[in-house]
């Protein structure tokens, strides 16, 4: 799961219009589609698999992944928890539980459960992201810059640190190194909305108005179910402008449209 940089924000991984820099995005690592259909499927067959085989860790992990996806955390933290009793060192359940915790808001635990996957891989680049993104949702946004920093140079190919940690940049309006960042995100993921996002507001934020707008408008085409965001943006984008004498009522109706 996903902070925030307020502490009373959902664990979903987006943080608020709070700077220049604009509505910043944060994910964790990649997941697999998990609509309803295919997930409740998915848990009928591993389920299925699990009754039928001796049980591995793995198999517990991939279960607990999926409740965890469809929000049913009690069954996500008794899958994870029977992971952990088959392999004491699966770090993956313990992202899996830490994750669930803090969705939960139990930051202590969560804090906990992290800690003992960091001290058996301190290197890994996704117990760095996820760490950053645990403190991101106390608030603790310096902290997790730290750490979204470490998982984004631990591993080139890791879109999710880049934009991540260009996120970060940008909510502290260090602009041209939040691009760097971005556009490495989007190089591995070109499907990337979020870090698309990011991406225009670091224009923004850098005064190249034209290519935020152009960078804004094809993350609308390609996610419309996050125009409220992008709207948002816009209207920055437009008051920006319009404050160093560029008039983009145009190109803000056409976004609308």
């Amino acid at each position: 799961t996903d902070g925030s940089s307020r502490a009373d924000a959902p664990a979903d991984g987006r943080l608020r219009p709070a700077s220049r820099g604009g509505l910043p995005h944060h994910r964790p690592p990649p997941r697999r589609s998990t609509g309803p259909p295919r997930a409740a499927g998915a848990i009928r067959f591993l389920e299925t698999r699990r009754a039928g085989t001796e049980p591995t860790a793995a198999l517990n992990d991939a279960l607990a992944f999926i409740f965890a996806a469809v929000d049913r955390p009690k069954d996500s933290i008794t899958a994870a928890r029977a992971a952990l009793k088959l392999d004491e060192m699966d770090t993956g359940a313990m992202v899996i539980l830490a994750g669930v915790y803090a969705s939960q808001k139990r930051f202590e635990l969560a804090q906990l459960v992290l800690g003992n996957a960091l001290a058996i891989a301190p290197e890994d680049p996704v117990l760095a992201n996820q760490q950053g993104l645990l403190l991101m949702a106390q608030g603790k946004n310096q902290e997790a810059r730290g750490f979204f920093k470490k998982a984004a140079e631990g591993r080139r190919d890791y879109p999710e640190a880049h934009n991540n940690f260009g996120a970060s940049l940008l909510s502290a309006q260090n602009f041209a190194e939040a691009v760097e960042h971005l556009e490495l995100a989007l190089q591995y993921a070109p499907d990337f909305s979020e870090a698309r996002i990011n991406l225009a507001s670091a224009y923004r934020g850098m005064g190249d108005f034209i290519k935020a707008r152009e960078l804004y408008l094809q993350a609308m085409k390609e996610s419309p179910e996050m125009a409220a965001d992008i709207e948002f943006n816009l209207g920055l984008l437009f008051l920006d402008a319009r404050d160093t004498g560029i008039d983009l009522t145009e190109q803000l109706d056409e976004a609308k449209e």
